[in-house]
């Protein structure tokens, strides 16, 4: 029996969408339950209704190529992608990539650097106790900020508690006042223990702040002056990681801010043999497109739109 289009969308509207049940839609309707079932049989056959499954492997499989396409590109050694979703989602998505990338390459003695930021400080709930002895070293010196948790030395300190490991954090600044400063801060000898370690660094975990969008969290800070932040952001200067200013063609930023500075240099950075890169977002783009060129990171975690933006 064939039922009119009209009552079919209505019982599809009951059935699919508000999740009645067909003994409630028979009774609303005034029919027998065996009447609604051949409905529903007909809304199936007659294609008022599509049902689509969406297998999660399916969905693995594709940011999966996703990845081997942008790690190609980008002549990195490996990029994992985080699935899109909302952004606090979306950072412990990325956390937990990086939580477990970090396990698996974890090695007895290992040195591990890691600077600052949202995205990094989001893989310390998933890190597991680590089987070795482990050392932990802050990249860079710290950044005025309301949310203490993101900053370099604050992540350091949580990672190592959570698994395990010993801490080295860098008790300064970013960036001191004057140049002088830095030179006495290096004469301390536990500051001077630190930076030493910068050299001994097995792989590293950083992210990468954008001069256009203003979304470094050291331009946010006040330990740059007004006069600073406009010639760096005037200038062809596009991107920043661990404290350390690069131009659009890869170049570290020299001069007095680079000499007030403390923190590794991204000349340091790149001769580390694992630096993974955590960053996502269209204002990063760009820079992450330099970094990778400029051999600043060799491992990237991103999202998938961002991922995408990569390949364009």
């Amino acid at each position: 029996m064939n039922y009119s289009e009209p009552v079919l969308i209505e019982v599809a509207e009951m059935y699919f969408k508000q999740g009645l049940s067909q003994k409630t839609i028979a009774k609303q309707l005034n029919v027998s339950c065996p009447t609604v079932s051949r409905m529903i049989r007909e809304i199936r056959e007659s294609g008022i209704v599509e049902i689509t499954i969406h297998r999660p492997e399916t969905k693995n499989s594709c940011l999966l190529d996703l990845a081997k396409t942008v790690a190609s590109k980008l002549k990195l050694k490996e990029v994992m992608v985080a699935s899109q979703s909302s952004i606090g989602l979306l950072r412990k998505n990325m956390g937990k990539l990086c939580a477990e990338w970090l396990g698996s390459k974890l090695k007895e003695k290992t040195i591990l650097g890691t600077a600052g930021g949202r995205s990094i400080a989001s893989m310390t709930e998933f890190a597991e106790k680590a089987h070795y002895p482990i050392e932990i070293v802050s990249l860079m010196g710290g950044i005025n900020s309301v949310n203490y948790n993101i900053h370099s030395d604050m992540v350091v300190w949580n990672i190592s508690k959570q698994i395990g490991a010993v801490s080295h954090i860098i008790h300064s600044p970013a960036i001191l006042a004057d140049k002088n400063d830095v030179a006495a801060m290096k004469k301390n000898p536990v500051v001077s223990q630190v930076l030493s370690l910068f050299d001994k660094i097995d792989l590293a975990i950083v992210g990468i702040g954008s001069l256009n969008t203003g979304d470094s969290l050291l331009l946010q800070s006040d330990l740059l002056n007004r006069d600073e932040i406009d010639f760096l952001k005037r200038g062809e200067y596009i991107g920043e990681m661990c404290g350390r200013f690069f131009n659009r063609r890869g170049r570290e930023l020299t001069g007095d801010i680079a000499e007030r500075t403390v923190a590794i240099t991204l000349k340091q950075l790149r001769k580390i043999p694992l630096v993974c890169l955590m960053a996502s977002g269209p204002e990063k783009v760009e820079g992450i497109r330099i970094a990778a060129g400029a051999g600043f990171f060799n491992v990237l975690i991103t999202s998938e739109a961002t991922a995408k933006a990569l390949l364009e």
